[in-house]
């Protein structure tokens, strides 16, 4: 389980899925299910079209054996994350899991030529959390804190 303040890791391609999916979507927002073990988020799951569309219909959530760590919300310039999305991003979760998400990956698209991510422990976006992204492809070294 993950505690208040606990480093969480996140692989290289995970943010480039993330950026890759908020730019196919923007200006509207891009959302989905962070997942992975222990400490590391090892992929990415888009429920966008579930959520934007407040589908009845489940989405088909392969979790590869991986937990579900958090969830992840994106924003464009100018915007707040959507509370509304937020909200059913987290019962989705708990729909999924039993549990509320541990974190939220919140990515702000608001700044011209960069994504900011911030991450938190909690939906309301209050408590941050420590993150970093892990290199998979040795050119950089792999953290040794996990």
């Amino acid at each position: 389980m993950i505690t208040t303040g606990q480093t969480l890791f996140i692989q290289r391609h995970c943010m480039q899925q993330l950026l890759h999916e908020a730019l196919i979507f923007q200006p509207e927002c891009c959302c989905g299910l962070l997942t992975g073990a222990g400490n590391m988020i090892e992929s990415v799951q888009s429920v966008t079209k579930f959520i934007n569309q407040s589908a009845a219909e489940m989405p088909q959530v392969d979790l590869n054996g991986h937990n579900i760590i958090g969830v992840y919300l994106s924003s464009t310039a100018n915007h707040q994350p959507d509370r509304l999305k937020l909200e059913r991003l987290e019962k989705l979760c708990i729909t999924l899991t039993g549990t509320a998400p541990l974190s939220c990956l919140h990515i702000d698209l608001g700044h011209q030529g960069r994504m900011d991510a911030h991450l938190f422990t909690d939906t309301t976006l209050t408590q941050v959390q420590p993150l970093e992204m892990l290199e998979e492809n040795g050119l950089y070294p792999d953290s040794s804190n996990r």
